[in-house]
């Protein structure tokens, strides 16, 4: 089993695949903080259950694409890339 560590740090490196564009426009609403705590929250959710890395990387996307759309961000299909939909 990986050390805690390596959990949290796989699910560090998927912010990496966001756009810098939407990191910052993340920060700018306040979401920074919640968005490290997603991820380490998956990284917990992993180690506890014994997951092997790749899976804890597909945890902890999964988790952080789930923090983006409840916040108003979606992907339109055939795009890569996330836009902001005012939620009513």
């Amino acid at each position: 089993m990986s050390k805690p560590r390596d959990y949290f740090a796989v699910a560090v490196s998927q912010l990496r695949w966001l756009p810098i564009e939407l990191r910052v426009l993340v920060a700018r609403m306040g979401l920074w903080e919640d968005v490290e705590q997603t991820l380490a929250l998956a990284a917990w959710e992993s180690r506890l259950l014994g997951e092997d890395l790749k899976s804890s990387s597909n945890r902890a996307q999964r988790h952080l694409y789930r923090l983006l759309r409840a916040h108003g961000f979606r992907r339109p299909r055939g795009s890569g890339r996330f836009v902001r939909v005012e939620v009513v």
